[in-house]
């Protein structure tokens, strides 16, 4: 289960002061991550899909639009095993779409990377030749390796499964303190951004040189107000941290279940009918809320890899 660190509901601080230090933190995150192997220089380019445009560029040079996916193309001589899953179709080939393949996709991360997870398997469950793999732990994140090692039990499933492609949906956790060498890291400090954002773009490389390609999902909004303003931090971190290597993008979930203006809602109309997005916690995703998650996930892995897949069953809010 996915917890609000106590001391969230005490703890306020200015967003924009705070969003103002992950720019310069994130330029020492970039120079650590261009010392790691594979890390790619792909040209930029963009597509339109739905209104939205996806970003295709190097890591270091985020999209305008928040929520908007930044994609960074794989190379031409990415490994593919039979798979149809390569970014690097945006570019060669933007309007074109191929079979999805023989493909295995590892999906990792906390108790919302379950509620993601779930529906998945239900929107893609009717593609055979499709493996998803659902390894999530409750109560982990990024932030608290001597609870939980992440970059241990990727490591692991990697050697395990060998996917092609990893989907990431991890962090919200994440508000708390990381404890490094004997220090304590106060979370949404320089040095906790800076860290944090090594621990992001380790485990995406850790991913890449295991020949797997990686989404890593945006965290969604969520009701409490300080929780809300930590999440947005993350998610700005993981869009920057994970999108430095080619074959690497970054998903934004923040307005799928959200109300106007990127508000919090708990219900929202399908198909006629008023029904519960998320539960009680206002952090979770209801059984309803996984479906139109998974659809919106499933739909853009289509567009972003430009293969022939489709939710089967999809769920809309309208």
């Amino acid at each position: 289960m996915t917890t609000k660190p106590a001391s969230l509901t005490k703890q306020r601080w200015p967003l924009r002061v705070v969003l103002l230090g992950v720019a310069a933190s994130l330029l020492a995150v970039g120079a650590n991550v261009t010392s790691l192997p594979g890390i790619g220089t792909p040209s930029g380019a963009t597509s339109t899909h739905n209104g939205t445009t996806t970003t295709v560029a190097q890591g270091k040079h985020p999209p305008s639009n928040p929520n908007a996916p930044l994609v960074i193309p794989t190379t031409t001589s990415w490994p593919l095993r039979g798979c149809g899953i390569d970014s690097m179709a945006v570019t060669a080939h933007p309007s074109a779409t191929r079979p999805i393949g023989k493909c295995v996709v590892l999906e990792v991360g906390d108790s919302l990377g379950n509620d993601v997870g779930w529906g998945l398997g239900r929107e893609l469950g009717g593609y055979h030749d499709l493996t998803l793999v659902q390894k999530d732990k409750s109560d982990t994140g990024i932030a608290t390796s001597w609870y939980y090692n992440w970059t241990q039990q990727l490591n692991k499933y990697l050697k395990l499964y060998h996917p092609q492609l990893v989907v990431f949906c991890i962090g919200a956790n994440d508000e708390q303190n990381i404890k490094l060498k004997g220090r304590i890291l106060t979370f949404g400090t320089k040095p906790w951004i800076t860290e944090y954002g090594l621990l992001v773009s380790h485990l995406v490389a850790l991913a890449h040189a295991n020949g797997a390609q990686t989404l890593w999902l945006g965290l969604p909004v969520v009701e409490d107000p300080g929780y809300r303003e930590g999440i947005e931090l993350l998610n700005a971190i993981d869009r920057a941290s994970s999108t430095q290597l080619s074959g690497t993008a970054f998903l934004p979930t923040w307005a799928v279940l959200a109300g106007p203006g990127d508000s919090y809602q708990q219900d929202g109309r399908i198909a006629g009918h008023e029904q519960d997005l998320r539960s009680p916690d206002g952090v979770h995703l209801s059984g309803y809320g996984e479906d139109v998650m998974a659809t919106f996930v499933a739909r853009e892995l289509a567009l972003i890899y430009h293969v022939n897949v489709k939710p089967e069953r999809p769920v809309v809010l309208q």
